[in-house]
C-alpha cells in the first residue's frame, strides 16, 4: 500500500493550510487524549475516523507509536 493509495498526488495545498502550519511549531499536541504524563514521557490515544487526519504538530521527544485498526470483527493490531 502506498500514499498514493489514500491521496491523488498534487492535492495537497499549504495555503489550505496556512494558519495550522503557521501554528504547528508550538502544537505539543499530539494525540485526541493525554492519557499520562512526566517529566520523561506523555502517553496520548489518537483516535480518528477513516479519512480523518491529525493536526500538523511538533516532536520534541522520542517517541513510539503502536497502532490498531477497526475491523468487522474488532480490533486488530496494524503493526
Amino acid at each position: 500500500m502506498t500514499a498514493s493509495d489514500f491521496a491523488e498526488e498534487g492535492t495537497f495545498d499549504p495555503g489550505d493550510f496556512e494558519e495550522e502550519l503557521a501554528a504547528a511549531p508550538t502544537n505539543l499536541d499530539i494525540g485526541t487524549t493525554l492519557w499520562f504524563e512526566n517529566e520523561r514521557m506523555r502517553v496520548w490515544e489518537i483516535r480518528l475516523d477513516p479519512g480523518e487526519r491529525g493536526p500538523f504538530h511538533i516532536h520534541t521527544r522520542r517517541y513510539f507509536l503502536s497502532g490498531t485498526a477497526t475491523t468487522t470483527r474488532g480490533w486488530r493490531s496494524t503493526m
